[in-house]
C-alpha cells in the first residue's frame, strides 16, 4: 500500500493562509545574513529552501495523518509523545 503527500500542496496552503497554520511569516526565512530571528516557530522557512522545525511538525503531523487515514496503521497501538520533555522522558 502507498500512501501519497503532497508537500508542495502544503507550502502553498500555509502561504496563502499562514495564521491556519500558526505563521507569521511565510516570505521571509529566520535565518538571515545579520543573524537568526528571535521566533523560528512563526517563520515557515528556516533558510532559503528549508523548512523550520515548525512546519516540519506540520508536514510529519499531516504525514501520519494521510497514512492512518489510508488504513496503513492502527493508531491506537502508538504512542506518540506530544511534548519535548515527554518525549525525553521517554528516552
Amino acid at each position: 500500500m502507498i500512501a501519497t503527500l503532497d508537500v508542495n500542496s502544503l507550502y502553498r496552503d500555509a502561504m496563502a493562509n499562514p495564521a491556519a497554520f500558526g505563521f507569521t511569516n511565510v516570505i521571509s526565512s529566520c535565518l538571515s545574513g545579520s543573524g537568526i530571528c528571535s521566533n523560528p516557530d512563526d517563520f515557515l522557512f528556516w533558510d532559503g529552501i528549508h523548512p523550520t522545525t515548525a512546519a516540519h511538525r506540520i508536514i510529519g503531523e499531516t504525514a501520519f495523518s494521510t497514512i492512518q487515514e489510508a488504513g496503513m496503521i492502527n493508531s491506537s497501538s502508538i504512542l506518540v509523545p506530544e511534548t519535548t520533555s515527554e518525549v525525553l522522558r521517554l528516552a
